[in-house]
Protein backbone atom coordinates (compact mmCIF):
# COMPACT_ATOMS: atom_id res chain seq x y z
CA UNK A 1 0.00 0.00 0.00
CA UNK A 2 1.41 3.52 -1.01
CA UNK A 3 0.77 6.55 1.08
CA UNK A 4 1.54 9.98 0.62
CA UNK A 5 2.30 12.44 3.39
CA UNK A 6 -1.06 15.32 4.11
CA UNK A 7 0.65 16.90 7.25
CA UNK A 8 2.83 19.39 5.32
CA UNK A 9 0.44 20.08 2.50
CA UNK A 10 -1.18 23.30 1.74
CA UNK A 11 -5.15 22.93 1.41
CA UNK A 12 -5.13 23.66 -1.70
CA UNK A 13 -2.17 20.84 -2.87
CA UNK A 14 -4.39 18.48 -0.95
CA UNK A 15 -7.20 19.18 -3.19
CA UNK A 16 -4.95 18.77 -6.25
CA UNK A 17 -3.78 15.65 -5.13
CA UNK A 18 -7.41 14.10 -4.83
CA UNK A 19 -7.48 14.62 -8.61
CA UNK A 20 -5.49 11.75 -8.90
CA UNK A 21 -7.31 9.48 -7.77
CA UNK A 22 -10.88 8.29 -6.31
CA UNK A 23 -11.17 8.86 -3.17
CA UNK A 24 -13.38 6.35 -0.26
CA UNK A 25 -15.73 9.40 -0.28
CA UNK A 26 -16.39 9.57 -4.22
CA UNK A 27 -17.35 5.90 -4.24
CA UNK A 28 -20.88 5.93 -3.69
CA UNK A 29 -21.15 8.95 -6.05
CA UNK A 30 -19.85 6.60 -8.56
CA UNK A 31 -21.49 3.40 -7.68
CA UNK A 32 -25.25 5.95 -7.47
CA UNK A 33 -25.40 5.17 -4.08
CA UNK A 34 -25.30 8.62 -3.22
CA UNK A 35 -27.96 11.43 -3.39
CA UNK A 36 -25.68 14.60 -3.21
CA UNK A 37 -23.31 13.88 -5.75
CA UNK A 38 -23.52 11.92 -9.24
CA UNK A 39 -21.05 9.92 -11.44
CA UNK A 40 -20.39 12.88 -13.52
CA UNK A 41 -19.67 15.17 -10.56
CA UNK A 42 -16.93 13.16 -10.03
CA UNK A 43 -15.68 12.91 -13.06
CA UNK A 44 -15.81 16.78 -13.30
CA UNK A 45 -13.43 17.39 -10.43
CA UNK A 46 -11.28 14.26 -11.43
CA UNK A 47 -11.01 15.86 -15.24
CA UNK A 48 -10.91 19.88 -14.12
CA UNK A 49 -7.60 21.98 -13.67
CA UNK A 50 -9.12 23.91 -11.24
CA UNK A 51 -8.12 23.58 -7.22
CA UNK A 52 -11.32 24.68 -6.22
CA UNK A 53 -13.69 22.14 -3.80
CA UNK A 54 -16.99 21.31 -5.67
CA UNK A 55 -20.31 23.43 -4.70
CA UNK A 56 -22.05 22.02 -2.16
CA UNK A 57 -25.71 21.80 -0.74
CA UNK A 58 -24.29 21.09 2.32
CA UNK A 59 -21.26 22.52 2.74
CA UNK A 60 -22.18 24.48 6.23
CA UNK A 61 -22.39 20.80 7.48
CA UNK A 62 -19.91 19.67 6.08
CA UNK A 63 -17.71 22.52 7.49
CA UNK A 64 -19.16 21.53 10.92
CA UNK A 65 -18.58 18.15 10.02
CA UNK A 66 -14.40 18.74 10.00
CA UNK A 67 -14.81 20.87 13.20
CA UNK A 68 -16.43 18.22 14.66
CA UNK A 69 -14.10 15.51 13.83
CA UNK A 70 -11.86 15.30 17.30
CA UNK A 71 -14.94 15.73 19.53
CA UNK A 72 -16.40 12.60 17.83
CA UNK A 73 -13.78 10.38 17.54
CA UNK A 74 -12.51 11.14 21.25
CA UNK A 75 -16.18 10.44 22.44
CA UNK A 76 -16.14 7.40 20.30
CA UNK A 77 -12.51 6.40 22.35
CA UNK A 78 -14.12 7.80 25.54
CA UNK A 79 -16.89 5.10 25.03
CA UNK A 80 -14.96 2.26 24.14
CA UNK A 81 -11.52 3.00 26.03
CA UNK A 82 -9.70 2.42 22.51
CA UNK A 83 -7.09 4.78 21.41
CA UNK A 84 -7.65 6.53 18.03
CA UNK A 85 -4.78 8.35 16.05
CA UNK A 86 -4.40 11.09 13.31
CA UNK A 87 -3.49 9.45 10.13
CA UNK A 88 -2.24 12.72 8.26
CA UNK A 89 -2.11 10.23 5.10
CA UNK A 90 -3.45 9.55 1.50
CA UNK A 91 -3.18 5.91 1.35
CA UNK A 92 -4.00 3.76 -2.04
CA UNK A 93 -5.44 0.20 -2.78
CA UNK A 94 -2.08 -1.90 -3.31
CA UNK A 95 -3.51 -2.94 -6.81
CA UNK A 96 -4.79 0.31 -7.85
CA UNK A 97 -3.12 2.99 -6.74
CA UNK A 98 -5.73 5.74 -8.09
CA UNK A 99 -8.36 4.11 -5.60
CA UNK A 100 -7.39 5.72 -2.32
CA UNK A 101 -8.56 7.31 1.42
CA UNK A 102 -8.00 9.81 3.63
CA UNK A 103 -8.85 8.19 7.26
CA UNK A 104 -10.38 10.08 10.02
CA UNK A 105 -8.58 8.29 12.76
CA UNK A 106 -7.24 4.80 13.01
CA UNK A 107 -7.59 2.71 15.99
CA UNK A 108 -5.30 1.36 17.67
CA UNK A 109 -5.73 -2.90 17.67
CA UNK A 110 -6.15 -4.05 21.29
CA UNK A 111 -9.58 -5.95 20.92
CA UNK A 112 -8.54 -8.45 19.11
CA UNK A 113 -9.13 -7.77 15.55
CA UNK A 114 -6.09 -5.77 14.88
CA UNK A 115 -6.15 -2.10 14.43
CA UNK A 116 -9.34 -0.50 12.15
CA UNK A 117 -10.97 2.49 10.87
CA UNK A 118 -12.91 4.89 12.78
CA UNK A 119 -15.15 7.20 10.16
CA UNK A 120 -17.05 10.03 11.96
CA UNK A 121 -20.10 11.91 10.94
CA UNK A 122 -22.28 14.48 12.44
CA UNK A 123 -25.10 15.20 10.85
CA UNK A 124 -29.14 16.56 11.81
CA UNK A 125 -31.05 15.11 14.61
CA UNK A 126 -33.94 14.58 11.31
CA UNK A 127 -31.44 12.22 9.65
CA UNK A 128 -31.57 9.39 12.64
CA UNK A 129 -34.21 7.38 10.39
CA UNK A 130 -32.17 6.87 7.95
CA UNK A 131 -29.38 4.97 10.13
CA UNK A 132 -32.28 2.50 11.90
CA UNK A 133 -30.52 -0.59 9.81
CA UNK A 134 -27.11 0.89 10.09
CA UNK A 135 -25.00 3.75 8.27
CA UNK A 136 -26.60 4.79 5.22
CA UNK A 137 -24.77 3.36 1.71
CA UNK A 138 -23.31 6.14 1.04
CA UNK A 139 -21.06 5.79 4.20
CA UNK A 140 -21.25 2.16 4.39
CA UNK A 141 -19.41 2.46 0.81
CA UNK A 142 -16.65 4.55 2.18
CA UNK A 143 -15.78 2.67 5.42
CA UNK A 144 -15.85 -0.60 2.97
CA UNK A 145 -12.94 0.84 0.71
CA UNK A 146 -10.98 1.73 3.36
CA UNK A 147 -10.98 -1.50 4.69
CA UNK A 148 -10.01 -2.52 0.78
CA UNK A 149 -7.14 -0.02 0.82
CA UNK A 150 -5.92 -0.65 4.52
CA UNK A 151 -6.30 -4.31 4.44
CA UNK A 152 -7.90 -3.80 8.07
CA UNK A 153 -10.71 -6.45 8.59
CA UNK A 154 -13.07 -4.14 10.49
CA UNK A 155 -14.01 -0.40 11.93
CA UNK A 156 -16.58 1.76 13.10
CA UNK A 157 -18.65 4.86 11.72
CA UNK A 158 -19.04 7.04 14.73
CA UNK A 159 -22.18 9.46 14.34
CA UNK A 160 -23.35 12.80 16.09
CA UNK A 161 -27.24 13.39 15.51
CA UNK A 162 -28.19 17.12 16.23
CA UNK A 163 -25.02 17.67 17.98
CA UNK A 164 -26.08 15.73 21.29
CA UNK A 165 -26.78 12.52 20.49
CA UNK A 166 -23.82 9.75 20.14
CA UNK A 167 -24.26 6.22 17.98
CA UNK A 168 -21.56 3.79 17.20
CA UNK A 169 -22.16 1.09 13.91
CA UNK A 170 -19.24 -1.84 13.85
CA UNK A 171 -18.55 -2.68 10.16
CA UNK A 172 -16.49 -5.66 9.12
CA UNK A 173 -15.19 -5.91 5.75
CA UNK A 174 -17.57 -7.41 2.75
CA UNK A 175 -14.98 -9.18 0.83
CA UNK A 176 -17.35 -10.31 -2.03
CA UNK A 177 -19.03 -6.70 -2.28
CA UNK A 178 -15.65 -4.96 -2.11
CA UNK A 179 -13.87 -7.41 -5.12
CA UNK A 180 -17.05 -8.03 -7.43
CA UNK A 181 -19.10 -4.81 -7.33
CA UNK A 182 -17.06 -2.01 -5.79
CA UNK A 183 -13.54 -2.09 -7.31
CA UNK A 184 -14.35 -3.46 -10.94
CA UNK A 185 -17.01 -0.40 -10.95
CA UNK A 186 -14.18 2.14 -9.75
CA UNK A 187 -11.41 1.28 -12.24
CA UNK A 188 -14.20 1.13 -14.77
CA UNK A 189 -15.42 4.89 -14.42
CA UNK A 190 -11.13 5.48 -13.93
CA UNK A 191 -9.94 3.86 -17.14
CA UNK A 192 -12.54 4.42 -19.64
CA UNK A 193 -14.17 7.69 -18.15
CA UNK A 194 -11.76 9.99 -16.65
CA UNK A 195 -8.28 9.19 -18.22
CA UNK A 196 -10.44 8.78 -21.45
CA UNK A 197 -11.87 12.18 -20.47
CA UNK A 198 -15.17 10.79 -21.29
CA UNK A 199 -18.13 11.25 -19.14
CA UNK A 200 -20.26 9.09 -17.86
CA UNK A 201 -23.63 8.14 -17.82
CA UNK A 202 -26.16 10.92 -16.14
CA UNK A 203 -28.08 9.99 -13.48
CA UNK A 204 -29.78 13.12 -12.77
CA UNK A 205 -31.82 15.81 -14.57
CA UNK A 206 -28.72 18.46 -13.67
CA UNK A 207 -26.19 15.76 -15.03
CA UNK A 208 -28.16 15.96 -18.66
CA UNK A 209 -28.77 19.45 -18.72
CA UNK A 210 -24.78 19.86 -17.74
CA UNK A 211 -24.32 17.33 -20.73
CA UNK A 212 -26.73 18.86 -23.12
CA UNK A 213 -26.98 22.71 -22.25
CA UNK A 214 -28.46 23.35 -25.81
CA UNK A 215 -31.05 21.61 -27.95
CA UNK A 216 -31.53 21.83 -31.89
CA UNK A 217 -34.81 20.72 -32.05
CA UNK A 218 -34.12 17.11 -31.70
CA UNK A 219 -36.41 14.30 -31.85
CA UNK A 220 -35.85 10.35 -31.15
CA UNK A 221 -38.57 7.94 -30.33
CA UNK A 222 -39.32 6.26 -27.39
CA UNK A 223 -38.16 3.01 -26.05
CA UNK A 224 -40.99 0.55 -24.82
CA UNK A 225 -39.36 0.89 -21.60
CA UNK A 226 -39.87 4.76 -21.66
CA UNK A 227 -43.22 4.50 -22.77
CA UNK A 228 -44.21 2.59 -19.62
CA UNK A 229 -42.87 4.99 -17.50
CA UNK A 230 -44.12 8.16 -19.33
CA UNK A 231 -47.95 6.15 -18.69
CA UNK A 232 -46.74 5.59 -15.06
CA UNK A 233 -46.64 9.53 -15.41
CA UNK A 234 -49.35 10.36 -16.54
CA UNK A 235 -51.27 8.83 -13.87
CA UNK A 236 -49.42 9.85 -10.65
CA UNK A 237 -50.00 13.77 -12.47
CA UNK A 238 -53.68 12.90 -12.85
CA UNK A 239 -53.88 11.66 -9.17
CA UNK A 240 -51.79 14.30 -8.04
CA UNK A 241 -54.03 17.04 -9.58
CA UNK A 242 -57.31 15.58 -8.09
CA UNK A 243 -55.19 15.90 -4.69
CA UNK A 244 -54.45 18.97 -5.28
CA UNK A 245 -57.94 20.06 -6.04
CA UNK A 246 -59.65 18.51 -2.95
CA UNK A 247 -56.72 20.63 -0.64
CA UNK A 248 -57.89 23.52 -1.90
CA UNK A 249 -61.42 22.57 -1.39
CA UNK A 250 -60.43 22.13 2.03
CA UNK A 251 -58.33 24.98 2.64
CA UNK A 252 -61.30 26.86 1.52
CA UNK A 253 -63.85 25.65 4.19
CA UNK A 254 -61.43 25.96 6.77
CA UNK A 255 -60.55 29.96 5.37
CA UNK A 256 -64.42 30.70 5.56
CA UNK A 257 -64.67 29.32 9.46
CA UNK A 258 -61.45 31.44 10.22
CA UNK A 259 -63.47 34.50 8.44
CA UNK A 260 -61.31 37.28 10.95
CA UNK A 261 -59.44 34.79 13.11
CA UNK A 262 -55.49 34.23 12.53
CA UNK A 263 -55.38 31.06 14.70
CA UNK A 264 -57.78 27.98 14.49
CA UNK A 265 -57.30 25.89 17.82
CA UNK A 266 -58.53 22.80 19.42
CA UNK A 267 -58.38 22.39 22.98
CA UNK A 268 -55.36 24.64 23.37
CA UNK A 269 -53.28 22.79 20.21
CA UNK A 270 -52.55 24.79 17.20
CA UNK A 271 -54.07 23.01 14.05
CA UNK A 272 -54.43 26.33 11.13
CA UNK A 273 -52.71 29.74 11.12
CA UNK A 274 -53.78 32.22 8.57
CA UNK A 275 -51.61 35.75 8.81
CA UNK A 276 -50.85 38.68 7.14
CA UNK A 277 -47.72 38.64 5.28
CA UNK A 278 -45.29 41.81 6.14
CA UNK A 279 -45.31 44.45 3.42
CA UNK A 280 -42.94 43.80 0.49
CA UNK A 281 -41.26 45.90 -1.82
CA UNK A 282 -41.31 45.20 -5.77
CA UNK A 283 -39.39 46.67 -8.63
CA UNK A 284 -41.70 48.09 -11.06
CA UNK A 285 -39.63 47.16 -14.20
CA UNK A 286 -42.31 48.12 -16.40
CA UNK A 287 -42.70 51.69 -15.62
CA UNK A 288 -38.78 52.07 -15.14
CA UNK A 289 -38.68 50.97 -18.73
CA UNK A 290 -40.97 53.69 -19.51
CA UNK A 291 -39.62 56.57 -17.43
CA UNK A 292 -35.76 55.57 -18.16
CA UNK A 293 -35.11 53.79 -21.50
CA UNK A 294 -31.46 54.63 -21.71
CA UNK A 295 -30.98 53.11 -18.38
CA UNK A 296 -32.94 49.90 -19.12
CA UNK A 297 -30.97 49.07 -22.29
CA UNK A 298 -27.38 49.75 -20.59
CA UNK A 299 -28.24 47.02 -16.99
CA UNK A 300 -30.44 44.56 -18.57
CA UNK A 301 -28.79 41.02 -18.93
CA UNK A 302 -30.12 38.34 -21.18
CA UNK A 303 -31.29 35.47 -18.83
CA UNK A 304 -30.75 31.88 -20.49
CA UNK A 305 -33.43 29.98 -21.35
CA UNK A 306 -34.00 27.11 -19.38
CA UNK A 307 -35.35 23.65 -21.01
CA UNK A 308 -39.11 23.24 -19.93
CA UNK A 309 -40.50 19.78 -19.40
CA UNK A 310 -44.45 19.87 -20.35
CA UNK A 311 -46.17 15.79 -20.55
CA UNK A 312 -48.29 15.36 -23.60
Amino acid sequence: MNTIQTNEMTHEEWLLERKNGIGASDASAVLGLNKYRTAYDVWVDKTSDSAEEEESPNKELMEAGLRMEEVISAWWAEETGMKVRRDHKIRSHPDYDFIRCNLDRTIAGNNGNGPGVLECKNTKEVMMKYWDDGPPLMHFTQIQMQLAITGYSWGEVAVCFGGCRFDRFPVETDTELINDYMIPRLVEFWENNVLKKIPPEPQTEKDVLALYPAQQGKVIEAAEETINIHQKLVDVREKVSEFTDEKEKYEEQIKLALRDAEILTSFGQILVTWKQDKTSIKFNEKAFTIDHPKLYEKYKIDKPGSRRFLVK
